[in-house]
């Protein structure tokens, strides 16, 4: 696992050190009541760096996160301080998918509700309740805007996404003595995967396909 995904890890940890660094500088202007451009220009990297940019780059490399944990998990012998440190930092990132997952549940679900809210009750207070719930997670937009949000399926696209994504990798480190349960199983999964996308269609616009 270490050996495999070091460079990931590494991109994450400098993802986390500037964000750091962004939010101690804004912090110091905050402070300073310096605010204008320099203010805004640092609050709008934090936005990027905490915590888009880190998701964007955890669930784009899950697919190595989930192979490679599997294989660690079925292989690991604990024989040396390298191996138990690879086994350690295996189920952290198992643990910090799961947390994403769960996350972008959350608040999917809570966007729903407040659309839902306007839709039966179209007044001034509960458009402003949307905008104000965009505002409050804008560091993580990456998980559920972006794509349409006429209902819970076309706008947790992510989570489907690489929900896909941990089953392939899973099916492939985990059964790899059974190509022929391999091959059934990746076909029905990219079946169900296109079938989907071709049904609810969730991108706001094309470029987001890219």
């Amino acid at each position: 696992m270490l050996f495999n995904f070091w460079k990931v890890i590494f991109t994450l940890f400098v993802i986390i050190g500037t964000a750091l660094l962004l939010t101690v500088f804004e912090y110091y202007l905050r402070k300073k009541n310096e605010g204008g451009s320099a203010h805004n220009f640092f609050k709008g990297l934090k936005v990027i760096f905490r915590w888009n940019l880190f998701l964007l780059i955890f669930c784009t490399n899950i697919d190595g996160v989930v192979l490679f944990s599997s294989l660690e998990l079925r292989s690991t012998n604990f024989n040396t301080a390298t191996d138990i440190f690879s086994f350690i930092l295996c189920l952290g990132f198992i643990l910090l998918g799961i947390g994403v997952l769960g996350f972008t549940i959350y608040l999917v679900k809570n966007s729903q509700q407040r659309k839902g809210k306007v839709f039966f009750f179209d007044n001034k207070k509960n458009r402003q309740a949307i905008i104000d719930y965009h505002n409050k997670y804008k560091a993580f937009h990456v998980l559920f805007m972006g794509f349409k949000d006429h209902n819970f399926l076309k706008q947790a696209f992510l989570l489907i996404f690489v929900l896909r994504i941990v089953i392939f990798n899973m099916i492939i480190g985990i059964l790899t003595e059974n190509p022929l349960t391999q091959a059934i199983l990746i076909t029905l999964l990219s079946f169900l995967m296109l079938l989907y996308l071709l049904t609810f269609r969730p991108f706001k616009r094309t470029i987001n396909l890219f």
